[in-house]
């Protein structure tokens, strides 16, 4: 399932854990030998401190954005897992180096096979996982000298204001973790200088009225805020739903397709897992959303789930979008 399935932070959870979050997590284990420059490291994420005294030798990812943003910083042969593989396919660059990591779940990971495969480091998506159900709890792994990394633009408290620039902090954060400063700050200096392009190109032009969608079981979701609203925004669109129309805290709330109908949408941006997913969404969106402005000019425009994760795909998919919205500016 998506990221659709996410729970909200529980603050009651949140208040038990005040006094583990201000202690640093045990140091991850690593090899013999000399750390890098720079080690022993300490990371601030997720309202926890995270101490290293050498890059992390087995990692869990539990998020296929997170995985390849992994190996372009050149720590896929220290991934010896990886979750939630069903959720988008990898960059055509990396497919093949991500298709050899081992798989422990095409959805959401469980607790023994990623404790079978002796992880020092899991990087995960959001905190959801962590529930004490799904997987342990982060305490819990930081007892067995476990330690989690979380997407911080994906964070619970505050995912709903987060931007895209602000995702490029995992990009810096896990490029000093694996010793990759450098690769790091090439990626983020990329990604800064192709936002700017894309808004030079669309500051003459006018915003077109959007909604961005998700089907789920037969039911319609739209996205305001977080790094959906943000990614629609920068790539030159209004988006019809109002923030007000999303429980708070959150980035996503069902609509009846007759409200979005009446907001009569120029183009309809959806959001898809896979090629048969694609299919089956945009089918769905087409009866239900045809006579709308963006119906009769058959403007429904797909964006993969993953574009929505951070890492390497948030501020690319600002620039894909924006061409898909101003074919003639971009």
């Amino acid at each position: 399932m998506s990221r659709l399935s996410r729970r909200s932070f529980l603050s009651l959870a949140a208040v038990a854990g005040a006094a583990a979050c201000s202690a640093p997590e045990p140091a991850s284990s690593g090899g013999g030998g000399p750390a890098p420059a720079g080690f022993p490291l300490t990371v601030d994420n997720a309202q926890r401190t995270l101490t290293f005294e050498r890059p992390p030798e087995r990692v869990v990812s539990l998020y296929p954005s997170m995985t390849e943003l992994l190996i372009a910083l050149g720590a896929g042969d220290r991934i010896v897992g990886q979750a939630g593989t069903s959720y988008s396919r990898p960059l055509e660059e990396y497919r093949a180096r991500f298709d050899a990591i081992p798989v422990l779940s095409e959805s959401e990971a469980a607790t023994e096979p990623l404790l079978g495969v002796r992880p020092d480091l899991v990087v995960s998506d959001q905190e959801y996982h962590f529930d004490g159900k799904r997987l342990p709890r982060r305490d819990d792994l930081a007892a067995k000298r476990i330690q989690v990394y979380i997407n911080q633009a994906l964070y619970e408290p505050t995912k709903v204001a987060a931007t895209v620039p602000d995702s490029f902090a995992d990009i810096t954060n896990l490029g000093r973790i694996f010793a990759a400063e450098a690769k790091a700050k090439e990626l983020v200096d990329g990604f800064r200088a192709r936002l700017s392009e894309v808004e030079g190109k669309l500051a003459a032009v006018a915003p077109v009225r959007a909604v961005l969608l998700t089907s789920y079981d037969k039911a319609i979701y739209a996205h305001a805020g977080g790094l959906y609203g943000d990614v629609l925004r920068r790539a030159g669109a209004k988006n019809l739903t109002e923030q007000s129309e999303i429980p708070p805290g959150n980035y996503y709330g069902q609509l009846s397709t007759e409200l979005i109908a009446r907001k009569n949408p120029d183009v309809v941006v959806y959001v898809f897992r896979d090629d048969q997913n694609r299919a089956s969404t945009e089918t769905e969106l087409r009866q239900a959303l045809g006579a709308t402005a963006a119906g009769q000019a058959n403007r429904f425009v797909p964006i993969a789930e993953a574009s929505f994760g951070g890492g390497l795909r948030s501020a690319p998919a600002v620039a894909s979008l924006a061409k898909a919205l101003h074919p003639g500016a971009v």
